[in-house]
């Protein structure tokens, strides 16, 4: 029955004019996340005179080294279903910009955002997702976080629209997270904050620096991804 089974893959990799040797031999990999959240992961705001509990959107994806969208490892799920509360009619497209906009460079669907989405996971759990990655290749993992209503002295909640400070809902920016990372068994990367999204959601650039963020700094703990052999 082995036997059986390694000839099948002689075969395939004779009609994909893969060498038989690499196909045999060379190993799947793939690269593994994991999100600790931070003291500020879990706050709360007030929607008339009721107070609720607010989560972070987030989203953990894979680029190449030269930025084209690989696949997402995990997603928050209202910024998948977009089923906001206490938002605009026009939703949150200041939530996960970044995000978004290099999910809408890929052509065709994406079956891993569906796949990657789920609720969002208590201040005391981990986020973690995987993705497969071609052996030997450079990639980018990148975090995007984001709170509504996270205001702070760069971005008060009394500001007027079309004044600097103005941010509508959304408070403080995106808070986007990187590592870069080769392809090979055993390799890790710690991710670390290097950028900014649109305040207003209106590109989806990511601003390098800091400058202004205060609480958005303390949403994530640590992240950190490493590549396994599947």
């Amino acid at each position: 029955m082995k036997k059986k089974a390694f000839a099948l893959i002689v075969l395939a990799a004779i009609a994909l004019g893969v060498p038989v040797a690499l196909a045999a031999a060379e190993p799947r990999l793939a690269v593994e996340a994991s999100i600790v959240p931070g003291p500020e992961w879990t706050g709360s705001m007030w929607i008339a005179v009721i107070k609720v509990k607010k989560d972070p959107q987030y989203a953990v994806w894979v680029e190449t080294a030269d930025g084209e969208y690989v696949a997402t490892l995990a997603v928050s799920g209202k910024t998948v279903s977009k089923d906001w509360t206490g938002a605009p009619d026009e939703g949150r497209p200041e939530s996960l910009p970044v995000w978004s906009a290099a999910r809408a460079r890929a052509s065709g669907s994406d079956p891993s955002v569906d796949a990657a989405s789920s609720a969002t996971p208590d201040a005391s759990a981990a986020i973690s997702g995987s993705v497969d990655l071609v052996p030997g290749r450079e990639y980018v993992i990148r975090l995007e976080v984001n709170h509504s209503f996270d205001y702070n002295e760069r971005w008060p909640k009394k500001a007027k629209k079309g004044s600097p400070g103005y941010s509508g809902v959304n408070g403080q920016p995106s808070l986007v997270y990187e590592g870069r990372f080769r392809a090979e068994r055993g390799a890790t990367v710690r991710l670390v904050p290097v950028a900014q999204g649109s305040v207003d959601g209106s590109d989806g650039l990511a601003r390098a620096g800091l400058d202004g963020l205060s609480t958005a700094l303390e949403i994530v703990s640590s992240a950190m991804a490493e590549v396994k052999e599947k």
